[in-house]
């Protein structure tokens, strides 16, 4: 198609280079997704607390990629697994390993806003969320007052934690009051933290995952709430899991990478309306002139 006319190649090519380098030096928007992955240094990700991990609040720690069947099948020691992402979503298969691992003595501890399949009809939990500010502004949601948080536990009886709107609030609208006791609520009846002996292992279930993200963790007077939430992880190995996050890495495709970068994303868009517009004006095929014999 381009066969002389290597001029509209190179042309092209200046264009796509200089569309990605003008976008790659452009000043970046905050991401305010809320990914809470352990790399991921936006205001929802968790970088922060998982750079805490060594030699603070655990022996040794590492990252689960695998489902709860092979993590359970694998585990030789007793560890604690912490789970943050926004929703969780068990098969039976994994609630069948959930309880395998628990009865070896590890502590689990999951903390999102939704939590659905075969955990929450186990243990009866259903969750109510506030959309009220879904299209809310972030800067505004910043200088609303949100929820407080505060717990049960001795030491903490006279403190309660004051976070922003910005924080995505969720409660415990029904659990299994017969297993689980509350730990932490956010005033009047609405639970975020309930714990339950299972087995010869601990289960953790809270519905704040915004205060591990590194927004409530840096320079943040909150961060000591999160700092109780880890106290009670007290196994020798630390697991951070990565497999039952949204935003997981295993799913991630070349298509998605262009897709996610402004970029990229923004040249692959103009290289494709060039290409239609030169297929249209220029791509018709072309004859030598006939010369006129007379």
């Amino acid at each position: 198609m381009f066969k002389g006319n290597k001029k509209f190649v190179y042309i092209f090519c200046g264009i796509f280079a200089i569309v990605i380098a003008v976008q790659y030096f452009l000043p970046k928007p905050t991401n305010w997704s809320r990914t809470y992955m352990s790399k991921d240094k936006s205001p929802f990700g968790c970088f922060a607390i998982y750079n805490l991990l060594d030699r603070v609040y655990a022996k040794s720690y590492r990252l689960n990629n695998q489902t709860f069947y092979n993590l359970n099948n694998a585990q030789k020691k007793t560890a604690s697994l912490l789970i943050v992402n926004d929703n969780i979503n068990f098969n039976k298969n994994d609630m069948r390993s959930l309880f395998e691992f628990l009865d070896k003595g590890n502590t689990v501890f999951i903390s999102v806003t939704q939590f659905n399949g075969a955990l929450a009809d186990t243990f009866h939990i259903r969750t109510d969320f506030d959309y009220s500010d879904y299209f809310t502004s972030v800067d505004s949601l910043m200088k609303k007052e949100g929820v407080k948080i505060k717990m049960n536990a001795v030491n903490y009886k006279k403190r309660s934690f004051s976070y922003s709107r910005v924080a995505s609030s969720a409660y415990f609208r029904n659990f299994d009051s017969t297993r689980f006791k509350v730990m932490a609520d956010l005033g009047k009846d609405k639970t975020c933290l309930i714990g339950a002996d299972i087995g010869k292992g601990k289960l953790y279930l809270m519905t704040m995952p915004d205060v591990f993200g590194n927004y409530f963790i840096v320079d943040d007077p909150n961060r000591q709430f999160v700092y109780a939430m880890m106290s009670l992880l007290k196994n020798d190995e630390l697991i951070w899991d990565e497999y039952y996050k949204t935003y997981n890495v295993t799913n991630y495709s070349f298509i998605k990478f262009v897709l996610e970068s402004d970029a990229l994303y923004t040249a692959y868009l103009l290289i494709i309306f060039i290409l239609i517009f030169y297929m249209i004006f220029e791509g018709r095929r072309r004859q030598r002139a006939i010369p006129v014999i007379e």
